[in-house]
């Protein structure tokens, strides 16, 4: 599907081409078929104009099969408004598998929006089949720059996160 204005940058990466946002139905169907369809099962457009920015906006697209690794990000903030679907974002007790708080989004009923200030690791569970998010965080964009949590790269650790996930997706 080719929208106008709307240029694919890598696998699941879109750039918007027209310094005016303005997000649309045909970006959103498009978002959920790449989503549903390439590897990482999920899908972007960057509307903010380049990885320099400042202000690094993003809508995404996940696929509830997507994998999200534990990580944190160092001296930035970030955003999420929940536009379709529901996430949950769990948060962890420093570099370690103890959660400090699970904050559930939904675009249909409660809370929808989250911002989270400081360098905490999180995990995002898409708990929808496809939920689409409006991301925002600070620029620029700085590529691997994101910190993984230690402990969820060894077996044990993706075990706990597979139970976590699992866990999310059953309530």
């Amino acid at each position: 599907m080719t929208i106008p204005n709307v240029e694919a940058i890598a696998d699941g990466v879109f750039q918007l081409k027209n310094p005016v946002g303005v997000l649309d139905q045909s970006m959103i169907d498009m978002l959920i078929s790449d989503c549903r369809s390439n590897i990482k099962k999920r899908s972007r457009i960057n509307f903010h104009q380049s990885s320099s920015d400042l202000v690094q906006e993003m809508i995404i697209a996940m696929h509830r099969d997507t994998d999200i690794f534990v990580h944190k990000h160092l001296a930035k903030s970030e955003s999420f408004h929940v536009l379709h679907g529901e996430i949950a974002v769990v948060l962890f007790s420093g570099n370690s598998p103890d959660i400090s708080q699970v904050v559930n989004l939904n675009s249909s009923v409660g809370t929808n929006y989250y911002r989270l200030s400081c360098d905490l690791f999180h995990l995002v569970v898409p708990l929808t089949e496809v939920s689409i998010i409006h991301e925002t965080t600070q620029g620029p964009f700085e590529p691997n720059s994101a910190q993984i949590a230690d402990w969820s790269l060894s077996d044990s650790g993706n075990g706990i996160v597979k139970s976590i996930k699992q866990t999310l997706l059953r309530k």
